[in-house]
């Protein structure tokens, strides 16, 4: 039967950290291996984890501050079994996590879990869509291009030798201010042609101050976003795949690199708004104003915000 390690890259986040050990312990059926890989400054996290000791997990330490994709390429590398999933230090698995896996399993060589969002509290948060069938791998892709499936690092299982045939993660340009690397996705199932989805959601994605997407101003996400849209096109071309049947519909590399600036600029400023931070929305506001992005979507995006503005007022004083 499909054997599965489940990694935790952790920089130390103790606080979380045995709770999501807690969770990959605690499941209906068994991982077949459980790897903790500290990567914290310290390089002390199992002398302080409530499973410092515990024999089901191994502990190894990467010597310290790896950047995040280092981090997780090496992590990967400790994994023994066939399969792997990554958990984030923060995040929490369901215990019927392993059981729905290895049913997808059954089907497909990769599997992508749908999700709750939780605050830090470990109170859910609107859940992100989720992803209802098992799909080909070009309907993945065009559905991820095209927003309907929400992806993180965590809750994608996938064969270790297809993760080292294409290459591990890499630099894609953006790599703190993205919260999946696509471009990774894209070349495993390709390679396993099909994925597979849990009916039912697995798992739980923190949301929090301190997690590497977490991100207050818009102006690095703009200046990166060519090269991140520079591996994209090496990808499509690399695959194979003509660009009409690669972006979504009625886009090409540019208006796609828009799209992406404009929901990550509405999802920052959503976040900001919450905490009343209205500064920062206004900073974000001159960072989307002096980007490169077309001028009809900065029309749009300030209509968008105008609106928003006139809806609340009119509702406060109602």
């Amino acid at each position: 039967m499909f054997k599965i390690s489940a990694v935790i890259p952790t920089i130390g986040r103790v606080v979380y950290l045995d709770k999501s050990i807690d969770s990959v312990i605690d499941q209906s059926i068994k991982f077949d291996q459980i790897v903790v890989f500290d990567n914290s400054q310290d390089q002390n996290l199992q002398t302080i984890s409530s499973h410092g000791n515990n024999d089901l997990v191994t502990w190894v330490r990467s010597g310290g501050n790896l950047n995040p994709i280092d981090s997780w390429n090496t992590a990967v590398s400790y994994c023994n079994e066939e399969y792997v999933t990554i958990v984030g230090d923060d995040d929490i698995l369901l215990n019927n996590f392993v059981f729905e896996i290895k049913k997808c399993l059954q089907r497909a060589d990769f599997v992508s879990a749908s999700f709750h969002l939780i605050d830090s509290k470990d109170e859910k948060l609107t859940p992100a869509n989720l992803i209802e069938a098992d799909m080909t791998a070009d309907v993945f892709r065009k559905n991820r291009m095209q927003s309907k499936i929400y992806l993180v690092i965590p809750g994608n299982v996938f064969k270790k030798k297809h993760f080292l045939d294409v290459g591990g993660f890499s630099a894609s340009g953006l790599p703190n201010y993205l919260y999946s690397d696509d471009l990774l996705w894209f070349k495993i199932t390709a390679l396993s042609s099909k994925v597979a989805t849990p009916e039912m959601r697995t798992w739980s994605y923190r949301r929090h101050e301190g997690q590497i997407g977490n991100l207050r101003r818009l102006k690095n996400f703009t200046h990166s976003i060519n090269t991140y849209i520079n591996k994209i096109e090496n990808i499509r071309i690399n695959m194979g795949i003509e660009s009409t049947s690669f972006y979504p519909v009625g886009m090409n590399s540019h208006s796609y690199a828009n799209k992406l600036i404009k929901e990550r600029f509405f999802n920052i400023v959503a976040q900001l708004i919450k905490k009343k931070n209205y500064t920062y929305v206004t900073l974000n506001i001159v960072d989307i104003l002096s980007s490169k992005i077309y001028l009809i979507d900065k029309i749009k995006v300030l209509i968008h915000i105008y609106s928003g503005l006139m809806n609340k007022l009119v509702r406060k004083h109602s």
